[in-house]
């Protein structure tokens, strides 16, 4: 489903500027569903150490965040990621994060990937929070959406 420009690209790195500044969280990263829609790949990241989440792909996975967060079709809280007994995400344990939101990127019925916001220190997010990462994600959805449509780009 990749057919980002480097418009889009500065779209989705200013959207993570914002959302953790609004939010006061140092981690956050927009994934995007490839071609098969199987696999998530890193689209745009904010915090996270040089070389941990450049370009590695993410199995939707019933045990990964993201894979939790597209079969629940809505925003999930995680409040301490360690002690989710279903979650076994590789990704999240290496960078110590603890707490996290997360929320597909969806227009309709074109899924583009997940939106997450993470944080290494425990934090019970509201659900009003959560409510501001679902809309930032429902923004660039219909944005990503409209842009491609009007480049005729055959993904949606």
């Amino acid at each position: 489903m990749s057919g980002g420009t480097a418009n889009e690209q500065a779209l989705l790195e200013a959207a993570l500027r914002e959302l953790t500044r609004e939010l006061g969280v140092p981690l956050a990263k927009i994934l995007e569903l490839d071609a098969t829609g199987e696999v998530l790949r890193v689209r745009a990241s904010l915090g996270w150490p040089d070389g941990i989440v450049d370009g590695e792909p993410i199995a939707i996975h019933e045990t990964t965040q993201a894979g939790m967060t597209l079969a629940a079709g809505d925003t999930v809280i995680f409040d301490h990621v360690g002690v989710t007994r279903r979650l076994n995400d590789a990704l999240l344990q290496r960078c110590g994060v603890v707490s996290s939101v997360c929320t597909p990127i969806v227009a309709g019925d074109w899924q583009y990937g997940v939106l997450s916001v993470h944080t290494t220190d425990p934090r019970r997010f509201t659900w009003a929070e959560a409510g501001v990462v679902k809309r930032v994600a429902s923004l660039l959805a219909w944005t990503l959406a409209a842009r491609r449509s009007q480049r005729g780009d055959s993904t949606l």
